[in-house]
């Protein structure tokens, strides 16, 4: 899980060590971002996946960027065909995106990271 700044936002995405970059959404398309950070929780954090939809963002929901007019974008993931994809989930778009297969796609049922301890 990482995340990476584009055209004045920075967005949460895909981490894949073996290509050394990091994946975005972003306007349709899947972005290769090779300046990124990795996402590091604490030791003594915990986190889980909570089911959400059109838009819902549950409580202790962990804040991965912003677009570009300063508003939060929340880790998310959501299934595409078979897969799993990390994503962000944007509350003012009713969904989460995910990036995969070169393009972006919007998912109304997705998963959103939460942290449950601290």
């Amino acid at each position: 899980m990482g995340r990476a700044e584009h055209n004045g936002g920075v967005f949460p995405g895909k981490v894949n060590p073996s290509h050394g970059c990091c994946y975005i959404s972003y306007d349709g398309e899947e972005i290769a971002k090779k300046e990124f950070e990795y996402l590091v929780l604490p030791e003594n954090c915990s986190v889980s996946w909570v089911k959400a939809h059109d838009g819902e963002i549950p409580p202790g929901a962990l804040r991965g960027g912003r677009n570009a007019e300063d508003k939060p974008l929340y880790v998310g993931r959501a299934k595409h065909g078979d897969s799993l994809a990390l994503g962000k989930v944007n509350p003012d778009h009713d969904c989460c995106y995910i990036a995969y297969g070169g393009e972006e796609h919007r998912k109304t049922d997705y998963e959103v990271l939460v942290i449950t301890e601290h």
